[in-house]
């Protein structure tokens, strides 16, 4: 992070500056704004997805090592 911040209207050149650039640079600004919120939809979505798969996986490792311990429990009772 920068320890000294600079605030105000960013100029190109003076040469070159005009109303169009500047309407440029806030168009530009905006979509940058969209894009980020895009970006955080679609990494919480991802996020999301991400998470129910995990739990479909503990769900089936949990039923796995209940049926285990039932076979351990009744090859001990054969014996």
């Amino acid at each position: 992070m920068f320890k000294y911040f600079q605030v105000g209207t960013y100029v190109d050149g003076i040469d070159n500056y005009n109303i169009k650039k500047k309407k440029k640079n806030q168009i530009d600004l905006i979509d940058q704004f969209l894009e980020y919120e895009y970006i955080k939809q679609t990494t919480k979505n991802t996020f999301q997805k991400i998470q129910q798969r995990q739990q479909r996986i503990s769900k089936v490792n949990s039923k796995l090592k209940k049926f285990r311990k039932m076979a351990k429990s009744l090859g001990r009772k054969n014996k």
